[in-house]
């Protein structure tokens, strides 16, 4: 039996890719997103409730940290989501767009943020600084006050990380904005094929957890890893030499 699920859900996943080397465009997500459902074993209508549980993994994915929004504008952004979403269905994309535009925005703002604070010359790792590191358990920030006070609080911690691993002061601060700028280059250069795959993913998660959507670079490597897992144990294989 899991062997046969296991199965189903690697063709699930392989029929659900973009056509090779084709990059999606808005039309392709109204069209895929009637793939998916169709092919779903369980659920086959844009309900509601799916689609609310896709803009919610949307939403985490876009902030995992809940640090870029406060808990008002995670309401609203939430609403616009829906919208966005349910705009996508019409084949209009605009919206989405927008809703990753500020995103890039912000976390161009939070790196700035970062660089001012860990790179200032006087920084000091504040020892006595808590946070709460699960964004779960902490929610969202109810004030910039309140979200700024966690961030200078999380970077407390990560420089702390660093120090206790062995690195001075100076390359920890290095590394922690550099970690920052890393985050910030990954968003602003997401192109529209990896927005609109990141909507389907969000769609297949919600779908249900064992569900995803892989573009074609993914279902590659997808397809290799599992080639050579199935070679490890020997499923696959020719017959061996005659003993």
């Amino acid at each position: 039996m899991r062997r046969a699920s296991f199965a189903l859900l690697a063709l699930l996943l392989a029929t659900a890719a973009a056509p090779a080397r084709a990059e999606l465009t808005c039309n392709d997500l109204r069209d895929l997103s009637t793939l998916l459902l169709q092919k779903h074993i369980r659920i086959h209508m844009m309900t509601p409730e799916v689609r609310s549980g896709a803009v919610k993994i949307y939403l985490e994915r876009l902030d995992p940290q809940r640090l870029l929004y406060l808990e008002a504008e995670e309401q609203h952004l939430a609403e616009r989501l829906e919208e966005a979403f349910l705009q996508v269905r019409a084949g209009e994309c605009a919206k989405l767009r927008a809703i990753h535009e500020d995103a890039v925005s912000r976390t161009r703002e939070q790196e700035a943020f970062v660089r001012k604070f860990v790179g200032a010359d006087d920084y000091q790792v504040d020892t006595s600084a808590e946070i709460v590191l699960d964004p779960d358990k902490r929610g969202w920030p109810k004030s910039p006050e309140q979200r700024d006070g966690w961030l200078r609080a999380l970077l407390h911690f990560q420089a702390s990380n660093f120090l206790s691993s062995g690195e001075t002061l100076a390359v920890a601060k290095q590394r922690i904005v550099h970690r920052y700028e890393l985050r910030t280059v990954r968003m602003a250069k997401l192109n529209r094929d990896d927005l609109y795959a990141g909507y389907l993913d969000a769609l297949a998660n919600a779908l249900d957890p064992h569900s995803s959507y892989l573009t074609q670079d993914a279902l590659d490597d997808f397809q290799i890893q599992m080639k050579l897992s199935l070679e490890g144990i020997g499923v696959g294989r020719g017959p061996g030499p005659p003993g």
